[in-house]
Protein backbone atom coordinates (compact mmCIF):
# COMPACT_ATOMS: atom_id res chain seq x y z
CA UNK A 1 0.00 0.00 0.00
CA UNK A 2 3.00 2.14 0.69
CA UNK A 3 4.32 1.80 -2.69
CA UNK A 4 1.21 3.03 -4.39
CA UNK A 5 1.86 6.73 -2.20
CA UNK A 6 5.68 6.85 -3.52
CA UNK A 7 6.82 6.11 -0.61
CA UNK A 8 10.36 3.46 -0.96
CA UNK A 9 12.06 1.28 1.03
CA UNK A 10 15.67 0.31 2.23
CA UNK A 11 17.14 -2.60 -0.42
CA UNK A 12 18.90 -4.86 1.71
CA UNK A 13 21.88 -5.08 -0.60
CA UNK A 14 22.70 -1.23 0.18
CA UNK A 15 22.36 -1.17 4.17
CA UNK A 16 25.10 -1.63 6.07
CA UNK A 17 23.86 -0.77 9.17
CA UNK A 18 22.49 -4.46 10.87
CA UNK A 19 19.89 -3.12 12.66
CA UNK A 20 18.52 -1.86 9.33
CA UNK A 21 18.24 -5.50 7.59
CA UNK A 22 16.52 -7.04 10.04
CA UNK A 23 13.89 -9.67 9.03
CA UNK A 24 11.23 -8.25 11.44
CA UNK A 25 11.02 -4.76 10.23
CA UNK A 26 11.03 -2.77 7.24
CA UNK A 27 12.71 0.80 6.92
CA UNK A 28 11.69 3.93 4.78
CA UNK A 29 14.93 5.34 2.51
CA UNK A 30 15.56 8.76 4.57
CA UNK A 31 13.13 11.22 3.83
CA UNK A 32 13.84 14.42 1.37
CA UNK A 33 12.02 16.74 3.77
CA UNK A 34 13.31 15.48 7.49
CA UNK A 35 16.30 12.73 6.83
CA UNK A 36 14.64 10.63 8.90
CA UNK A 37 13.41 6.88 8.83
CA UNK A 38 10.12 4.99 9.45
CA UNK A 39 10.67 1.38 10.41
CA UNK A 40 7.29 -1.28 10.23
CA UNK A 41 6.59 -4.21 11.88
CA UNK A 42 4.11 -6.63 12.45
CA UNK A 43 5.67 -8.56 14.97
CA UNK A 44 4.35 -7.71 18.40
CA UNK A 45 6.17 -5.44 20.91
CA UNK A 46 4.18 -6.75 23.50
CA UNK A 47 6.85 -10.00 22.84
CA UNK A 48 9.93 -8.01 22.58
CA UNK A 49 11.90 -10.89 21.95
CA UNK A 50 10.20 -11.89 18.77
CA UNK A 51 11.91 -8.98 17.00
CA UNK A 52 15.30 -10.59 17.98
CA UNK A 53 16.91 -7.46 18.08
CA UNK A 54 20.34 -8.51 19.95
CA UNK A 55 21.43 -10.33 23.33
CA UNK A 56 19.28 -9.74 26.19
CA UNK A 57 20.93 -7.10 28.68
CA UNK A 58 21.21 -8.46 32.44
CA UNK A 59 22.17 -6.65 35.12
CA UNK A 60 23.78 -7.81 38.31
CA UNK A 61 22.97 -7.36 41.88
CA UNK A 62 24.89 -4.57 42.49
CA UNK A 63 23.40 -2.99 39.60
CA UNK A 64 19.80 -3.72 40.43
CA UNK A 65 20.68 -2.04 43.86
CA UNK A 66 22.27 1.09 42.35
CA UNK A 67 19.46 1.72 40.35
CA UNK A 68 16.83 0.61 43.12
CA UNK A 69 18.48 3.35 45.34
CA UNK A 70 18.10 5.65 43.02
CA UNK A 71 14.50 5.41 42.23
CA UNK A 72 14.02 6.25 46.09
CA UNK A 73 16.23 9.24 46.65
CA UNK A 74 14.16 9.95 42.93
CA UNK A 75 10.75 9.39 44.57
CA UNK A 76 11.98 10.77 48.21
CA UNK A 77 12.81 14.34 46.31
CA UNK A 78 9.30 14.21 44.10
CA UNK A 79 11.03 14.44 41.21
CA UNK A 80 7.83 12.43 40.10
CA UNK A 81 5.69 14.74 39.77
CA UNK A 82 7.87 17.15 38.03
CA UNK A 83 9.70 14.42 35.55
CA UNK A 84 6.72 13.60 32.38
CA UNK A 85 7.10 11.27 29.59
CA UNK A 86 7.92 12.64 26.21
CA UNK A 87 4.61 14.36 24.13
CA UNK A 88 6.06 15.10 20.83
CA UNK A 89 8.97 14.64 18.65
CA UNK A 90 10.27 17.10 16.39
CA UNK A 91 12.34 17.47 13.09
CA UNK A 92 13.89 20.71 11.41
CA UNK A 93 12.73 21.15 8.30
CA UNK A 94 12.79 24.04 5.69
CA UNK A 95 9.49 25.95 5.96
CA UNK A 96 8.73 25.66 2.62
CA UNK A 97 9.08 22.29 2.69
CA UNK A 98 6.53 21.71 6.34
CA UNK A 99 3.36 21.43 3.89
CA UNK A 100 5.25 18.40 2.10
CA UNK A 101 6.60 16.85 4.95
CA UNK A 102 3.57 17.01 7.01
CA UNK A 103 1.60 15.10 3.90
CA UNK A 104 4.63 12.53 4.12
CA UNK A 105 4.58 11.71 7.02
CA UNK A 106 0.92 11.28 7.08
CA UNK A 107 0.76 9.34 4.27
CA UNK A 108 2.96 6.83 6.37
CA UNK A 109 1.23 6.28 9.45
CA UNK A 110 -2.37 6.38 10.70
CA UNK A 111 -2.63 9.93 11.98
CA UNK A 112 -4.76 12.23 10.82
CA UNK A 113 -4.23 16.25 10.52
CA UNK A 114 -6.79 18.09 11.83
Amino acid sequence: MLHSHNIRFLQEDRIQNAFLAHDFCLFTDPSYYTNNIVGYTDQSFADIDSLQLGEKLSLTQEENSRIQEAKEIYNEYGFSSLVLGIDHLASRIFSDEREDAILEFLSMSNYYFW
